[in-house]
Formats: C-alpha cells, sequence, structure tokens
C-alpha cells in the first residue's frame, strides 16, 4: 500500500515540504494546523484549486487571501498567527506547537480583556433585540452623518448626528426577509414597508416631517427603490415590478417579478431587478421596454440578487449565490460592467453591496455592516474594510440586510443582527 516516496495525506491541507516529498517534522504539521484555523476563522480553505495539481500549486507558490479580506473584523493578532503558520518556509513559521499555544492563549486573553475588537453581539444581547424587534413597537434606527466624516475619512473628523425613528401607533415593520427600507439619493425622503392592521403598505416619511403617509397604489408592495431625482419609487407587488409618481398619478408596470429581491433605478432610465429567487438580473427602462435579461451564471451559480448601480450608471454591483445556497459562505458581491458584461468577483461571504460616495463600497456580513475603499473605475478594492455598525437586522433566510445609504451620506438600518425566519404554520 505505501512505498518510498509516495505522497500520503489531504492535499488542502499539506505543507509544502510534504508535497515536495521532503523530510517532514513538527513543523509540517503547524502549517497543516495554520490551514485548519484559517478554514474555521474564513469558512474558506487557505488553498483551493480545480485538482490536485492546482491545489498543491497554490499551496507551493500563492499565499491564502488575508483573513480580514474576508472576515473584516478578525483581530490582526490571530490573523498574524495563522500566516506565521502557513509560511512556505519551514524556519519562518512557530517552531513548537507549545509557542502557538502561547500566542493563541494570549489572543484570547486580550479579546476577553477588551484589547482586541472581535465585533460579535452576545447572545443575550441578539435575544433582546429580537425581543424588541418583533415587539409591537419596532423602532427604525437613522444614523445621520456625512458617513465620510465618521469613519471613512480620518482627516478631519465629522460629528455624527444620530436618531430613532419610532412607528406611528399601530405600525409594525414587515416583510424582512426582502428590501424593505429605502433612502432617496439626497437623503431627505425614507421608504418603508409596514403593516397596519392586516394590510401592507409601503409608507413615505419626509426627514423634515415626522408623520408618514402611505403611497397610494402600493398596498402589499415590498422592496422599495427610488428614482435618482427621487419622484418616482419603483416597487413589487403583486408578481410585478412597478412604479408610482411621489406626486401623484396611476401606478405603472413595468414588467413580471415572480419573486423579487431587490432593484436599482440608474440616471439613464435603466432600471435592473432580481425577479426570480433563483434567476439572473433583467432590465427594463422606466419608459416600460419589455425586461431582458443581463447577467449570466457562472458555473455553480443559481442565484443574482441585490443589484445596485455604480454613479454613472454604466456597471453594476449584485450578489451571487451558488447552488448549496449557504448565506455567508456561499456568496460573493460581484460587479459588472452593463456594456460588455466584464464581471469581477470582490468580496466573499459579502451580501448586499451598495456604494457610497465617499469612494466606499458597503456590504453586509453576519448582521453588521462595513466599508471597503474602492476604485469604481478599475473595479478594485483597495483597502481595508472598517465597520460602520453592528446588529443590523439581516435575513438568515435570504441574506437580506436592512440598511440604505444616501448619496449625502445618510445611513439608515433596523436594527435586529443575524434573524432566523419567523413565519410559522398557523
Amino acid at each position: 500500500m505505501t512505498e518510498e516516496g509516495t505522497i500520503l495525506g489531504t492535499f488542502p491541507y499539506m505543507s509544502p515540504e510534504q508535497i515536495e516529498g521532503k523530510e517532514l517534522d513538527g513543523r509540517s504539521d503547524i502549517f497543516s494546523f495554520g490551514t485548519v484555523l484559517y478554514e474555521m476563522v474564513t469558512g474558506w480553505r487557505a488553498f483551493e484549486g480545480k485538482s490536485q495539481v492546482s491545489v498543491a500549486s497554490a499551496i507551493l507558490e500563492r499565499e491564502p487571501a488575508p483573513i480580514p479580506s474576508v472576515k473584516p473584523m478578525t483581530p490582526p493578532a490571530l490573523d498574524h498567527a495563522i500566516r506565521r503558520c502557513l509560511a512556505k518556509d519551514r524556519d519562518e513559521r512557530w517552531q513548537t506547537a507549545k509557542d502557538l499555544g502561547l500566542e493563541l492563549k494570549w489572543i484570547a486573553e486580550s479579546a476577553l480583556h477588551g484589547a482586541l475588537s472581535w465585533g460579535t453581539p452576545t447572545g443575550d444581547t441578539r435575544e433582546r433585540t429580537t425581543r424588541a424587534l418583533w415587539g409591537t413597537a419596532a423602532v427604525l434606527l437613522l444614523a445621520v452623518a456625512g458617513i465620510a466624516g465618521w469613519v471613512m475619512k480620518p482627516a478631519p473628523p465629522q460629528p455624527v448626528s444620530r436618531a430613532v425613528i419610532t412607528l406611528p401607533p399601530g405600525q409594525r415593520l414587515t416583510a424582512l426577509d426582502e428590501p424593505a427600507i429605502a433612502l432617496s439619493d439626497d437623503g431627505t425622503q425614507l421608504a418603508y414597508v409596514a403593516l397596519h392592521g392586516d394590510t401592507q403598505q409601503i409608507y413615505l416619511r419626509a426627514m423634515d416631517n415626522p408623520q408618514p403617509r402611505a403611497v397610494p397604489g402600493a398596498e402589499g408592495g415590498t422592496g422599495p427603490f427610488f428614482s435618482p431625482d427621487g419622484q418616482w419609487l419603483g416597487f413589487f407587488a403583486d408578481q410585478k415590478l412597478k412604479k408610482v409618481s411621489l406626486g401623484g398619478g396611476p401606478v405603472v408596470t413595468l414588467g413580471d417579478a415572480t419573486t423579487p429581491q431587490g432593484g436599482s433605478w440608474s440616471s439613464q432610465g435603466t432600471i435592473v431587478f432580481a425577479s426570480l429567487l433563483n434567476g439572473p438580473l433583467r432590465k427594463t427602462t422606466d419608459a416600460g421596454a419589455t425586461p431582458q435579461p443581463l447577467t449570466r451564471f457562472e458555473k455553480g451559480e443559481n442565484t443574482h440578487r441585490a443589484p445596485q448601480f455604480l454613479p454613472g450608471g454604466r456597471s453594476l454591483l449584485f450578489v451571487s449565490g451558488t447552488s448549496s445556497f449557504n448565506w455567508g459562505a456561499d456568496t460573493q458581491v460581484v460587479v459588472q460592467s452593463i456594456a460588455t458584461t466584464e464581471r469581477r468577483n470582490l468580496i466573499k461571504g459579502a451580501v448586499f453591496p451598495k456604494y457610497a460616495s465617499s469612494g466606499h463600497l458597503l456590504y453586509a456580513q453576519e448582521g453588521s455592516v462595513f466599508a471597503a475603499p474602492f476604485d469604481a473605475q478599475r473595479f478594485v478594492i483597495t483597502g481595508p474594510a472598517t465597520p460602520l455598525g453592528e446588529g443590523v437586522l439581516q435575513s438568515r433566510t435570504t441574506g437580506a440586510a436592512q440598511y440604505a445609504i444616501s448619496g449625502a451620506g445618510s445611513l439608515v438600518y433596523i436594527s435586529g443582527g443575524m434573524q432566523n425566519d419567523h413565519r410559522r404554520l398557523a
């Protein structure tokens, strides 16, 4: 069964010297242990490939993606400890398991004493948030600021204004497994989906008026999104994509949308929307052209959703999901050119991307919202992500994260963290 020179083991977890058939020692085990730690933290293998040959090539020649690029709130000390395990040269690794064990113990103790930021809500916190959210007094939390002055641009710091919007008596938020809130580009109008009695309705609230009003014709509506000028509201109802003028007028149907999962409206009058739970994105015009497919599935994908135009309307952010459909592990934030259909994967394990006018890509991950500096012309993330806020309501079933951003820099979100599907048979 065995002979000298034969490689034995599981390829993705082998050390370089094991693949090369060299003599092994304890430091080889430390490398393999590092691959397991990396996968435990990120949910992704440190070295991947379509065949044993490509995996072996990755181990010998490539470095795994930095852990903070996959899980931005990972303590830097843990990232350093794991990367040292994965050094190609065994002389640069931890020399003994005891040294590595002491380092991991120090990292854990530092986190407990507040020296490191993990950013994970406690179970008690999540339980309290859940009770508050699903009680009779649902609340929208609104942080109003130039986000660029909040965390994105270090100097000069700007004060942050925060406010809480309480819904009127008798209303409660609903349709939270789909996008349920939206901000106009100038930040002056908030749209949200709520129940009043037995009626689901989209409501509009001006920031200078505490009294919201029901949007006529938007009964049963979900997934609101504004036109760039803030004069129209797009939404989904009766398995259709629709629009209505906020100044009054009839509702206009633009196309079919059996199980909508988000829409976006460009300054050129193009509307891109997700019309099926398991389907590509489609595009139409605000004048009502026949909807056409826009995106195509790559190998293993079976859903595209949560579209968001980048400035100028020539490219688009969206989320792709694989056939295993494990939100948070099997998703990608993707950017695609509208004209050429060229696309690039940006962030693994992230969902519901949005673009901030400060030049940052926002995305949701495990109930938190992050911002990463982003070159919208070259489709490149240019720096590490920064957490903007924790405890943002996100559906574990669909991945939908309840937050919105305006071009003026206002951020609105619903508190709650990761939530399971609360529907039950009755």
